[in-house]
């Protein structure tokens, strides 16, 4: 009985966390600009921007923003992984 109540409840929290998933609509759309060693990739909650990376060369600049304000900007300008907050 006990199993089947875990059972139970681990489905209904799988089926929940899918669903809210699925209703925050988070898309990515990436552009590439080989000639420039440009890519500009953009990550949409449903409508707005909530986040850009670009990558030019070696060098990664990311950018965050809420309500179309950017709150937070940082760069990995050594390619060493390791991002340097802007804010």
């Amino acid at each position: 009985m006990r199993t089947c109540a875990l059972i139970l409840v681990g489905g209904i929290v799988l089926l929940v966390a899918a669903c809210a998933v699925e209703q925050l609509q988070i898309t990515r759309k990436k552009q590439s600009y080989p000639e420039k060693q440009l890519s500009v990739e953009r990550t949409y909650r449903g409508k707005q921007c909530i986040a850009i990376e670009i990558t030019e060369g070696s060098r990664r600049t990311r950018a965050f923003s809420i309500n179309s304000k950017t709150v937070m900007a940082e760069s990995d300008e050594d390619n060493d992984w390791f991002f340097c907050n802007h804010s």
